[in-house]
Parts: C-alpha cells; sequence; structure tokens
C-alpha cells in the first residue's frame, strides 16, 4: 500500500471518528437546547446562507446520503413521540394568524402555477367518478363540444376552480357534475364557492354560463332527458350528435 493511499484511509478514519463523536454529542438535549437558544434571532449573513445552500446541494447529490438522510427521516416519524411532536408544533404553528396568513398566500400563488396544479392531479390519479363517467358518454355522443376537464387534463382553472365539462368550440360554457354528498350543505358547510348558487355566480360574474346536473338526476334521469336538459341550458334544444 502506498503512503498517499495509507494517508487518505487514515483521513478517512478520523472524519468518520470525529462525525461519529459529533454526532453523540448533538445527541445530549442540552446540547440541542443551547444550539436552539443561542440560533434564536440570529440573522444568518448572505455568505453563510450561499455557503449552506451549497453544501446542501453537493450533499443531496450524492445518492448515498440522500438515501441514508432519507431512512433515518422515515425511522424518526415512525416512532410515537416524534409524531406527537410534529403534530404539537403544527398546531402551535397554526394558532398564528400571520402564520395562516402566510400559508394562505402561499398556497394561493402555488395554484395559479399550472405545473404545479398538474403534478398534484397526477399524484393523486384523479379520474372521473361514475356519474362523470355517464354523462362523459353522453356528450361524447351528442355535445362532442365539451371535453372532460376534471383532472385537469385540458388544463383550463377559472378562478381557482377546475370545471368538470368545458365547451373547447370557443362558447364559454361549463358542466359540472355534483355528487350528492360532497355537495350536500352538512359537508360544504361555510365553503359557498362549492354550493351550486355558488359555482353558477362565481362562473356567471366572468362571463361562463355553467350548468350543475347532480349525481341523484345522472341516475334517475333517463338518457333523453338528460340530452333535453343540457341541449335547452345551453341553447334551445341544441343538439350536435355525433355521426361516426
Amino acid at each position: 500500500m502506498s503512503e498517499i493511499h495509507k494517508k487518505r484511509q487514515q483521513d478517512l478514519a478520523l472524519r468518520e471518528q470525529t462525525a461519529a463523536s459529533l454526532r453523540e454529542y448533538c445527541k445530549d438535549p442540552n446540547v440541542r437546547e443551547r444550539k436552539i437558544e443561542a440560533s434564536k434571532g440570529r440573522q444568518q449573513s448572505v455568505d453563510e446562507k450561499r455557503k449552506k445552500s451549497q453544501a446542501t446541494g453537493k450533499n443531496w447529490g450524492n445518492s448515498e446520503i440522500r438515501e441514508k438522510r432519507a431512512n433515518g427521516i422515515r425511522e424518526a416519524h415512525a416512532r410515537p413521540e416524534v409524531k406527537a411532536k410534529l403534530r404539537a408544533g403544527i398546531h402551535r404553528r397554526w394558532q398564528k394568524p400571520s402564520e395562516r396568513q402566510r400559508q394562505s398566500l402561499l398556497s394561493k400563488q402555488l395554484w395559479q402555477n399550472p405545473d404545479y396544479i398538474k403534478k398534484v392531479f397526477e399524484g393523486i390519479g384523479r379520474r372521473p367518478t361514475k356519474p362523470e363517467q355517464i354523462l362523459d358518454s353522453i356528450l361524447y355522443k351528442y355535445f362532442p363540444e365539451f371535453s372532460y376537464n376534471g383532472d385537469y387534463s385540458l388544463g383550463i382553472m377559472i378562478a381557482g376552480q377546475i370545471p368538470d365539462f368545458v365547451n373547447v368550440n370557443g362558447r364559454k360554457e361549463i358542466i359540472e357534475v355534483f355528487g350528492d354528498y360532497h355537495h350536500s350543505p352538512e359537508v360544504l358547510g361555510n365553503r359557498w364557492q362549492g354550493s351550486e348558487l355558488g359555482k353558477v355566480m362565481l362562473y356567471n360574474s366572468l362571463g361562463w354560463k355553467c350548468l350543475i346536473i347532480w349525481e341523484h338526476q345522472i341516475n334517475e334521469l333517463t338518457e333523453e332527458e338528460l340530452i333535453h336538459k343540457i341541449g335547452t341550458f345551453f341553447g334551445g334544444g341544441r343538439q350536435n350528435a355525433r355521426t361516426t
């Protein structure tokens, strides 16, 4: 073994020993409390923030370090005392009006970003509900100008709302399918935007014509009755059946 290789092995062993000692030192609750107290009210300089950001980026570029930290976080979050502490911290933060306002503003900003919305819907795997599937088949045959957008597949969001079906032929027309349970007064509470009147008023104020069709109507009305309801609402019995 060359002298250079021996020196490198010794350096690595010393570095690991130092890191292990530091980890044991930081496990001491008194040490953690002193570090927290010392950091309170202290503003980091721009240079300190830059160095910390560079170090973090370098570490997270290493897959082994990334996996090790991820496993550590998962193990910690599995402990009941850690879960309780996290819940308590979140509860304390949400008691502050300033924190609630900050989170509200952040959420509004995120939901203005089409890429963020697309990732959210991809993550939750949004699929048409059974009533939406039934209505979609009717629209496909008789009102092909309406396309499904409930999964944000068309990328259409209006005033923070993602309509279920949208006219893609230039008319400002929307069809919303309301689930009997999720849009009931008991579930909605004070969220007026989710009510039938609130939804219609919101869209109408922006120049969109909106038809609300309830889940029980889709289940109870015949296909002919639904066709008549849609056609009458959007223009005196308009029907544009597909021929192919």
